[in-house]
């Protein structure tokens, strides 16, 4: 992989990697992935900035941030480690398909990894906060202790995104129709809601550290497409449904922190 912003992919690249993604079932669609990529992405400049994805999964959204013309991408997926070769093998077909030789996946938890102070304009959290330390997560709300140990895991993320940089962290929050019920959410039969947090958890923690809400935004399910996109994506319509979240945080300019 290369850092230079001249290599990062060519402009044209971001269509030919929504086709690609589809074909090797990266996403269900060219057409969904793009609209929620867009929504994922909006407000941050991808356009030769450096981005660091913790918890990246099949490591999609480095990819499309990295075919959006980023500088460079650094995808950490412990997943990959060992069996799980084939994943690895798609993302590196996916950046060879589509020109991008400034992303790379890396197979590794985010202690196993360091980079010199102010390395990322970009750092994004997909589906994976509550899995840096699950218990952690569960007993977040009322230990203290809990607490303090994401708080140390964002300041490590804090040294390495540079000032004025972007935090985007999504996930579902605990809070939700189903959830409150206690019964089973026919959208996402697969999520334990005990292991997760609002998002204004993960606000507060931020704010602590001198960050400021640029935006909080709610996501319909992927699967009713754009009429869940258009009725739907919003605070009661997630409560309804997978109650997803994505919440961009701003880190504070150089000589802006008190």
């Amino acid at each position: 992989m290369t850092n230079d912003p001249m290599a990062s992919a060519p402009a044209d690249a971001l269509p030919a990697f929504l086709a690609s993604a589809e074909k090797l079932r990266m996403w269900s669609t060219a057409k969904r992935l793009g609209h929620y990529g867009a929504a994922l992405y909006a407000d941050v400049p991808l356009r030769g900035k450096r981005m660091l994805d913790i918890g990246g999964g099949n490591g999609v959204f480095s990819l499309y941030a990295a075919a959006s013309g980023a500088a460079q991408v650094i995808c950490l997926e412990p997943e990959t480690d060992g069996s799980s070769t084939g994943m690895r093998e798609t993302f590196s077909r996916v950046a060879r398909d589509i020109g991008a030789p400034n992303v790379e996946m890396r197979p590794c938890f985010m202690e196993e990894f360091d980079a010199e102070p102010g390395s990322f304009d970009i750092v994004l959290i997909h589906n994976s906060i509550n899995h840096f330390d699950e218990p952690a997560c569960i007993a977040f709300g009322k230990d203290p202790a809990a607490r303090a140990k994401y708080l140390s895991m964002f300041e490590t993320i804090d040294r390495w995104l540079a000032p004025g940089g972007h935090l985007l962290l999504a996930d579902c929050s605990s809070r939700g129709l189903f959830a409150d019920l206690h019964v089973t959410n026919p959208f996402a039969t697969w999520i334990e809601w005990h292991k997760h947090q609002p998002p204004e958890a993960w606000e507060g923690l931020l704010k602590q550290l001198g960050y400021s809400r640029c935006c909080l935004r709610w996501t319909s399910p992927n699967q009713l497409g754009g009429l869940g996109v258009a009725l739907l994506s919003n605070r009661l319509g997630a409560y309804l449904t997978i109650s997803h979240f994505r919440l961009h945080m701003l880190k504070a300019a150089a000589g802006a922190r008190a």
